[in-house]
């Protein structure tokens, strides 16, 4: 997928482990990441299903700021 543009939007229990994987494996198959967002967000798996985690208000905000960035620098394409 060389040169290809892409972002990375993650919620999940451990942002820092998962959304790494998902940036090295985009890196990996050639794209550009372009942007990235994550956040905590609600997770079932083992120990972390008693940690919980929904976004919350300053969460989605910052989605939305995230959201607008990338149109308004993106809108061309």
């Amino acid at each position: 997928m060389g040169g290809k543009r892409a972002f990375i939007f993650s919620t999940v229990g451990m942002p820092w482990y998962n959304h790494r994987a998902l940036r090295r494996a985009l890196k990996e198959k050639g794209f550009q990441i372009v942007g990235e967002f994550s956040c905590r967000g609600w997770d079932t798996n083992g120990w972390l299903a008693k940690v919980g985690g929904d976004p919350n208000e300053k969460d989605l905000e910052r989605a939305r700021r995230f959201a607008e960035k990338l149109k308004l620098k993106y809108r061309e394409y």
